[in-house]
This record gives structure tokens, C-alpha cells and sequence, in this order.
């Protein structure tokens, strides 16, 4: 619920500085952007060491946050250009409020309705739309500004260079949810917003009984 409500905040503030109030190099860190940037590198930190804490910390997250609180460190302590890094935050929080809505809803038993499909398939666009569409020109931006902190040149290229790490695992989640998709509906199920499909629907499923095996031969 934290990460949820962080990124929500995130994402609208953000949105805001992006689209309503957008600056050039060399501006002066104005005091939302300092508000932004402060509350997401608290949030950075507080999650590296949450998930460290819980044994949930994997390398992909230590080398994401630790680039993040980096960038947002160095800008603050700048002074300028706070803008550029608050237009990153918007480029990565993007799509995380329907990524964690499709974790809540994955956690509460709702993996097979149409809300959790809905859910994903936002997810996928949106974060194809901020990582491709509105990340190079943000990171263009972000390299090519000569007042920029050098850390914070090395952060945006780095962050882009995991979201196609991450673009390419999504590929093959995506072909499977389409493949999914076309299957339950080959089928004739009717799909609910709450409501999952029940278990003899699933074990009718190919897509279902192969994960069930895939599972099963896990140690």
C-alpha cells in the first residue's frame, strides 16, 4: 500500500511540473520539486532497506533504487535542473499505479477477473508509452543539459537501459496474457470484473494447466 500510494502521489505531482509548469537547463530547483524529490528519494531508500529487511531485495531492485537515490541526491544538492529529474519520476511512475493494482489485486485472489486484465494490460501500455515514447526525449534532454550533474547524466541513461531489460521480460508475460485472453474467450467463459473465474473453468484452460505443471515440478 505504501509503494501504491508513493506512486500515485508521484505520478499526479509529477504530471503536474511536466505539463503545467515545464522548465529548461540551467532552472533553478523550484520548492514542488524539491517536495517531489525529496518524498520519492525517502521513499527509494525506505524500500531498498524494507525489502532488504524481508529478503525481497533482488539485484534488478538494488541497482534501480540505488541509481534512483543517486540522480535525485546529486540534483538536490545542486540546486538546478531538479525539472529534468522530476520529468524522469513522471517517465518511471507512469505506470506503476496499475502495475500495483494488478498486485493487489493478484494478492486478494483476484488473478482471473477482468479488473486484474484490465489492470495489466494498462500496465503494459502505460509503461511501454513513459520507458519508449516520453523516456528518450526526457533522457535526451537530461544528457545533452550542460548544467546537469554528471551522476545524473549516468543515472537517466542507466535507468533507460533497464527498462529494456525490463521491456524485454515484458514481451513474454505479454504474449502469454494475450494468448490467455484469446483462449478464455475461445471458450466462452463469461469474465467478470470481481468475480475469477472458478476452478473447473481453469482446469479446462491450456494456459492454466500448463503453469499448474510448471509449478508442480518446482522444488
Amino acid at each position: 500500500m505504501v509503494s501504491f500510494v508513493h506512486g500515485l502521489v508521484a505520478f499526479m505531482l509529477s504530471a503536474y511540473q511536466v505539463f503545467v509548469m515545464p522548465n529548461t537547463c540551467g532552472d533553478g530547483t523550484t520548492q514542488l520539486e524539491y517536495l517531489i524529490l525529496a518524498n520519492s528519494g525517502g521513499y527509494f531508500l525506505y524500500d531498498m532497506i524494507s525489502m532488504g529487511y524481508f529478503n525481497l531485495l533482488d539485484l534488478d531492485m538494488t541497482i534501480h533504487h540505488s541509481l534512483c537515490i543517486s540522480g535525485i541526491y546529486c540534483v538536490l544538492n545542486e540546486g538546478h535542473d531538479g525539472g529534468f529529474v522530476v520529468a524522469g519520476l513522471f517517465v518511471a511512475e507512469v505506470s506503476n499505479p496499475a502495475m500495483h493494482m494488478r498486485v493487489m489485486l493478484r494478492d486478494i485472489g483476484k488473478r482471473y477477473t477482468k479488473a486484474y486484465e484490465v489492470a495489466e494490460y494498462i500496465y503494459f501500455v502505460m509503461f511501454f508509452f513513459g520507458r519508449v515514447i516520453m523516456g528518450h526525449p526526457t533522457v535526451w534532454n537530461t544528457v545533452t543539459c550542460q548544467s546537469m550533474h554528471w551522476l545524473a547524466k549516468i543515472v537517466s541513461l542507466g535507468v533507460l537501459g533497464q527498462s529494456y531489460l525490463f521491456l524485454y521480460r515484458m514481451y513474454f508475460i505479454a504474449r502469454a496474457r494475450l494468448r490467455e485472453t484469446s483462449e478464455r474467450t475461445k471458450r466462452g467463459f463469461p469474465f467478470y470484473w470481481l468475480q475469477p473465474l472458478t476452478q473447473d473453468q481453469l482446469d479446462k484452460c491450456d494456459f492454466f494447466t500448463k503453469n499448474k505443471k510448471m509449478v508442480d515440478k518446482l522444488p
